[in-house]
């Protein structure tokens, strides 16, 4: 039906246009009785692409707030959070868990060295930045590096980011177990800022200090949207 219309109307402009050059007052007759046929046209195609556009921002918005538990209200409007909702961009098939690139940058308040969390956890920091764009170096990657604090002794660590993160440099006499929360300790982003639980314990090859395995709650290659610290 919509083809036939399109041919329907594409006839009636040829005709205007002999008209207007053969018989001018005949075409402006006819050019008038036209013009609301195309001018609803053009609407149609607007209101169809503005509608698909604000499907596409809907998704957006129920991404973050189904990932983050932020509501779509307050991402609709003001929101006072010190922290700026972004979402991840797809890298698939190539899901490389060493960065990851977001739609948030300069434009939006975004600085180098800031945090980058998911749930309120610590997933890596803001290494370079664009007008409307960044990107963050996650725990993941082999030259990440972060001084933390584990448990509730706050025992000095060192977390060693790559494919299989661990903290090190752990005082060989100090008690770490299991389960022990390792958080962040670095000037630059907030204090006590979660990352992960102390996994497997063991002693360094120098034997001078023990280290440990990390675990995550989390899959890094699910991660849709994130917050940045301001």
């Amino acid at each position: 039906m919509t083809k036939r219309n399109n041919y329907f109307l594409a006839i009636l402009i040829l005709i205007a246009a002999g008209l207007a050059f053969l018989a001018p007052s005949y075409g402006w007759r006819l050019r008038n009785v036209l013009s609301p046929l195309a001018t609803g046209q053009s609407e149609a195609t607007n209101l169809s692409a503005e509608n698909e556009a604000l499907k596409a921002q809907l998704a957006e918005f129920e991404t973050i707030a189904s990932q983050l538990g932020i509501s779509t209200t307050s991402l609709r409007g003001s929101n006072p959070s010190s922290l700026i909702p972004a979402m991840v961009y797809s890298r698939y098939p190539m899901n490389f868990k060493n960065e990851m690139l977001v739609d948030a940058g300069a434009g939006q308040g975004v600085t180098p060295g800031k945090g980058v969390l998911f749930n309120g956890l610590l997933v890596g920091t803001i290494y370079e930045v664009f007008s409307d764009g960044a990107v963050a170096q996650t725990v993941f990657d082999p030259g990440f590096r972060l001084p933390v604090r584990i448990g509730t002794s706050s025992v000095d660590a060192l977390l060693q980011g790559g494919t299989e993160p661990a903290v090190v440099s752990i005082s060989k006499d100090a008690k770490v177990q299991e389960g022990d929360i390792i958080y962040a300790a670095a000037p630059g982003i907030p204090y006590a800022i979660p990352i992960g639980e102390v996994g497997e314990v063991s002693m360094a090859e120098n034997s001078l200090f023990q280290q440990a395995t990390v675990n995550f709650a989390y899959d890094i290659n699910s991660i849709r949207a994130v917050e940045i610290e301001k």
